[in-house]
């Protein structure tokens, strides 16, 4: 999955420390009440819920997917499929933003190294918060991808432009997917402030 990039972020609280999938469940219905009283307005207004996702990052309900052996609680799919419909059913806009999240976090259970999963598990527990950046206008299929990355000193450039990236906007890190010079699929973890990164909110 390539290089860790060094983190470059900002100091946040410590979020609370889930540990059972009955608590998580609890967490997941208080802020859904929390969450409800001003949907509406929020729609039609169109006030990104910026508040709401710290506070769903605060409560660590972006954590409970992580295996127990780095510290989660990694609960099942059915929970998390139930707490998806908890907050979703508060507000639809809401439920949405934690997939890209939950995709990336198990993309790095099937397929990271094990550094690689220290250092994104831990900064998961810490409290940050993952986006996928994956389509691009004109897909045809999944993985169908225009955006290249190339050596660039020692590092990396990536080079393209996604779309449909829902949760980007709410993101410390972008998982972003992008064909190597031999054509093979890579997703790399960038750091929302690096140089280079554009991120347009263009929502229509």
């Amino acid at each position: 999955m390539g290089n860790i990039s060094q983190f470059a972020g900002k100091t946040k609280p410590t979020p609370h420390r889930i540990e059972s999938e009955e608590e998580a469940l609890a967490i997941a219905r208080e802020l859904a009440l929390r969450f409800s009283d001003r949907a509406s307005e929020r729609d039609l207004e169109r006030v990104l819920p910026h508040d709401e996702l710290d506070q769903l990052a605060q409560s660590g309900l972006l954590a409970i997917s992580i295996p127990s052996e780095y510290e989660g609680i990694d609960v099942s799919n059915v929970v998390l499929a139930e707490i998806t419909a908890i907050l979703s059913e508060a507000d639809s806009s809401i439920g949405q933003i934690p997939q890209g999240h939950f995709y990336v976090l198990e993309a790095l259970r099937q397929h990271a190294t094990e550094e690689q999963k220290q250092f994104f598990f831990g900064r998961a527990m810490a409290g940050d918060r993952f986006g996928s950046a994956l389509s691009e206008s004109g897909d045809k299929i999944i993985g169908d991808d225009k955006t290249q990355i190339t050596g660039n000193g020692a590092g990396y450039r990536i080079n393209g432009r996604k779309q449909y990236c829902t949760g980007v906007l709410f993101a410390d890190w972008l998982a972003i997917s992008a064909l190597d010079a031999a054509d093979r699929m890579t997703i790399s973890f960038v750091p929302r402030a690096a140089e280079g990164v554009r991120i347009i909110d263009d929502w229509d």
